[in-house]
């Protein structure tokens, strides 16, 4: 995989503990690994845009706003 990267999102992954993903590649991963909820439509928009992202169809920030969209179907804390 190629690395896009975006303005980092901090996340928090649990109580205390928080998770920063700056690239496209470590958005997909949580959200295929580490992804606490349900996914929900959002969350599937998200992954389908950041493969076209990698695939070099669209930009970078079309991933992270879709990322962090996908955080608040899941009411995941975000910090932009």
């Amino acid at each position: 995989m190629t690395t896009k990267t975006f303005t980092p999102v901090t996340i928090e992954t649990g109580l205390g503990r928080y998770q920063t993903i700056a690239n496209v590649d470590a958005a997909a991963r949580y959200m295929l690994d580490s992804w606490p909820e349900a996914p929900g439509p959002l969350h599937f928009r998200a992954r389908q845009i950041c493969l076209q992202v990698l695939n070099g169809e669209r930009p970078p920030d079309d991933a992270r706003v879709a990322f962090i969209e996908a955080l608040n179907e899941a009411e995941i804390w975000v910090r932009c």
